[in-house]
């Protein structure tokens, strides 16, 4: 998995890939990018993966519904040698070009035209631009949780800010304060929306989406709100975050290596999971 939504870790998969190539094991790379395509660096060849899998919600701006996938030619030899029987998800299947033109099933005609919209997008600002963006937006967060925290009320669940993701931020509460509570109060109260804890983390994190069609506007409203929300829901937190996070937007952020090469170049949104 590149980034983990749950948690907002974003693992280094070049350097796991490399130490699976080193190690002469001839499994396959298979890397989980449905929160980090479109907002992280991931470099298929120069990674040397094999599939890449993602979605359509998250980083190319979509609503769900579309599964997208990247295989290269170890991936499609092996599944060429399956012998077991599959039809619908089969590679070898799928390049039949006959049988697929006489039933592919139904498309999702507007979630096609819309990925299609989201590309555009995308090339028009210019993948490093895209990438830089979004760590400086995420880098505008993280500052903000990092100054409240100075009254030990709250924290970045990730612990080692190399490996904060630039998608999602994961805080976690300090002091037994209610995150749905703190869900409800910036809602009702303040009309943004963020995302909940996941599976084990339910009860004592939120998460704040930073990704797809963002800007810094929208990203100061999320952390004011938050600023707001927090004190009236009993979370102690140092003023001052959304100064830090204008602060930190002012000036440009030095470029974050990732999987051996750096992001070096740096605008509308998705505020939740």
């Amino acid at each position: 998995m590149h980034t983990e939504t749950a948690t907002g870790v974003t693992n280094d998969v070049a350097a796991l890939v490399a130490a699976l190539r080193g190690s002469g094991h001839r499994a396959l790379a298979l890397v989980d990018a449905v929160a980090s395509f479109g907002t992280t660096e991931l470099a298929c060849a120069a990674w040397d993966l094999d599939v890449v899998v993602t979605a359509s919600q998250k980083g190319l701006m979509l609503a769900p519904g579309l599964a997208i996938v990247a295989a290269g030619p170890r991936a499609v030899q092996r599944a060429m040698r399956v012998r077991r029987p599959r039809s619908y998800w089969a590679w070898p299947h799928r390049n039949d070009t006959d049988v697929y033109h006489r039933f592919a099933g139904t498309p999702p005609v507007q979630l096609v035209f819309a990925l299609r919209a989201g590309l555009d997008l995308l090339a028009a600002e210019g993948l490093p631009a895209v990438i830089a963006r979004h760590h400086r937006l995420a880098g505008a967060v993280r500052g903000a949780v990092e100054h409240w925290s100075g009254a030990g009320g709250l924290r970045c669940y990730a612990s080692h800010p190399t490996e904060r993701a630039d998608a999602v931020t994961c805080v976690e509460l300090l002091g037994g304060q209610d995150p749905v509570a703190v869900r409800r109060q910036l809602r009702e109260r303040w009309h943004v929306s963020i995302g909940g804890g996941l599976s084990r983390l339910a009860g004592t994190t939120f998460r704040v989406g930073h990704l797809g069609a963002l800007n810094e506007p929208m990203v100061l409203g999320v952390v004011a709100a938050l600023e707001g929300a927090l004190p009236e829901c009993g979370v102690p937190i140092t003023e001052g975050g959304v100064v830090t996070a204008i602060g930190g937007l002012r000036a440009p952020t030095a470029p974050r290596a990732v999987g051996g090469s750096s992001v070096t170049s740096g605008g509308g949104s998705d505020a939740t999971r």
